[in-house]
């Protein structure tokens, strides 16, 4: 290992230091989205992109539109570093100019993160298609991924168990202060086809 990081450019241990790290973030997320505790990684901003081609914002400091495609999220931006890392190390070892497996890396980590939005946007089609009864949601425990507006004024996400698989569904909530990421939430009920009514868990603190 020792020979091997002595034998990299200055460039090339730069990018090891993106790559390593960022592949094992990367499965650690996979892991965890396994196994339903995804919402721990959605301290972040997401923008998404729905179908008039406008972009939409979702983030911590009260601004929310609803989500369609979401490509610059922690999750893609892991993507991109990882794709992108490794790919600029296979291209320089192999003898490319350092230039050119710059840009070629770049697209490749560009696309990936690209494709891992699309990923995560087919599988929440797939999982709206109707197999699922969000009525079985009712009462359950869920976790926020993104967060959720105040008095129903935007929809936010949230992780949470139904039919015995975890699913991230668009959410609104009557309360009225916005409940935060990470925050744990019940299902009171379901709106429209899909769309769950949730509220805090427990009181959210008042400062003085």
């Amino acid at each position: 290992m020792t020979i091997w990081w002595d034998s990299l450019t200055l460039l090339e241990r730069i990018a090891a230091c993106i790559a390593f790290p960022a592949t094992l973030i990367l499965l650690i997320q996979t892991l965890m989205q396994l196994f339903g505790l995804g919402g721990a990684a959605g301290d972040d901003l997401d923008i998404d992109v729905n179908g008039d081609g406008i972009p939409d914002a979702a983030s911590g400091d009260g601004e929310f539109i609803d989500s369609g495609l979401r490509v610059f999220t922690v999750r893609g931006f892991v993507t991109f570093f990882t794709i992108f890392g490794w790919g600029f190390l296979a291209l320089s070892r192999s003898g490319t100019s350092q230039g050119i497996a710059l840009i070629v890396s770049f697209i490749l980590g560009s696309c990936a993160m690209i494709l891992s939005g699309f990923v995560l946007y087919w599988a929440m089609k797939l999982q709206s298609d109707g197999t699922v009864d969000y009525k079985n949601a009712l009462g359950m425990s869920g976790r926020v991924y993104i967060p959720i507006p105040s008095v129903r004024s935007g929809t936010g996400k949230v992780n949470v168990l139904i039919q015995e698989r975890y699913c991230e569904c668009d959410a609104v909530t009557d309360d009225e202060q916005f409940i935060e990421t990470d925050c744990e939430v019940i299902v009171t009920g379901v709106t429209g086809r899909n769309t769950l009514v949730v509220r805090r868990k427990h009181p959210a603190k008042i400062n003085n």
